[in-house]
């Protein structure tokens, strides 16, 4: 297995599957019930953040609290979409916003993609939404 990892996994222990994708489904149950405690402590204090990519990054611990609450601002609904991927350090997984709107709510699919340090918090997280997936 080693060879999967072969430049994946460099600087420091990898954590284990079932503790990344605990990582991942306590940031869902911390975004789902928009608590913007529980997920900003889910970050290393120098954490890259891009969410939605293209949008700009935030840095570090304050930055990013200071995106939640913003996001957190609005009532919506999400949930993990499907399976949880995870190669050493690095995830992905869609979660499903649905936002009320009157008879049709507004979905969107986000595509994360995480990277993990050794110690379970997220190092870098990028988000690409689809409302047209």
């Amino acid at each position: 297995m080693a060879s999967v990892c072969q430049g994946l996994c460099e600087g420091g222990a990898v954590p284990s599957r079932p503790e990344v994708v605990d990582l991942v489904q306590r940031y869902a149950a911390a975004v789902a019930a928009q608590d913007v405690d529980a997920a900003t402590a889910l970050f290393a204090a120098d954490a890259r953040h891009e969410d939605p990519v293209g949008e700009g990054v935030d840095h570090g611990r304050p930055a990013i609290r200071t995106f939640f609450e913003q996001w957190f601002s609005f009532t919506f609904d999400a949930r993990l979409d499907g399976a949880v991927t995870v190669h050493g350090r690095f995830v992905a997984f869609r979660l499903a916003i649905e936002v009320p709107a009157g008879r049709t709510p507004f979905r969107v699919l986000v595509t994360t993609f995480v990277e993990v340090t050794p110690d379970l918090l997220v190092a870098s997280l990028t988000a690409v939404p689809d409302a047209h997936a």
